[in-house]
């Protein structure tokens, strides 16, 4: 929409109200004859509600997006196919971080979660199960070193649980995201966010209660 000032305004505002951001943005400021004030600033602005915190710096860098998030001209559906896909791509690093454990001599390891990690702490799993005692892995950064069929075993469970937590985490998100009827509701979203309870799937209240 056309909006005037009796001084020239700024291109870009930002305002943070808790968690969220005002943002103001104008577009073709120009100084125009005024038969009152002699001249005065005219330009195109938009305002728009974001859901999280964003810098001057990120809208200015990303202006054309919540420009066009401002005026409706990206269709809620897309924001929203868009996002999830931005979601989904979050939890698989999520997942692939890793996790951390303390084992029985009381030192904390940290283990990452590549496909190919997965794989080989399953296989590794499948011979404890076949009768041995002890295995050869190694922590992120860390020599290969035996394991006990205890160690192994809490290892285990806590990859299970961390990929357990994220994919329902994530399985909640996109219920979430469905249910947001603006686009710069959904664009605000990032991963990690708390997830209203009614969107939580039952699996992933009983994992944050755990």
């Amino acid at each position: 929409m056309k909006e005037s000032y009796v001084v020239k305004p700024a291109e870009i505002e930002v305002f943070t109200h808790g968690g969220g951001t005002d943002i103001i943005m104008r577009k073709n400021i120009q100084e125009v004859p005024d038969e009152e004030s002699g001249t005065k600033w005219e330009c195109d602005e938009r305002q728009i509600r974001y859901g999280s915190a964003v810098s001057l710096s990120e809208v200015k860098a990303n202006l054309s997006r919540f420009w066009s998030l401002a005026g409706g001209e990206i269709p809620l559906e897309e924001v929203k196919a868009a996002k999830i896909s931005e979601m989904s791509a979050a939890c698989r690093e999520a997942i692939i971080a890793g996790f951390d454990v303390v084992l029985a001599d009381g030192k904390s390891r940290h283990f990452s979660m590549t496909v190919e990690d997965q794989l080989n702490i399953n296989s590794l799993y499948g011979l404890l199960a076949s009768g041995m005692t002890q295995v050869p892995y190694h922590a992120d950064g860390e020599a290969c070193e035996y394991f006990s069929a205890e160690d192994f075993g809490i290892i285990v469970q806590t990859a299970t649980a961390h990929k357990t937590y994220h994919e329902s985490y994530f399985n909640s998100l996109k219920s979430y995201i469905t249910s947001k009827r603006t686009a710069a509701s959904v664009d605000a979203i990032t991963y990690g966010v708390e997830i209203p309870t009614q969107y939580q799937s039952d699996v992933l209240k009983a994992l944050q209660e755990a």
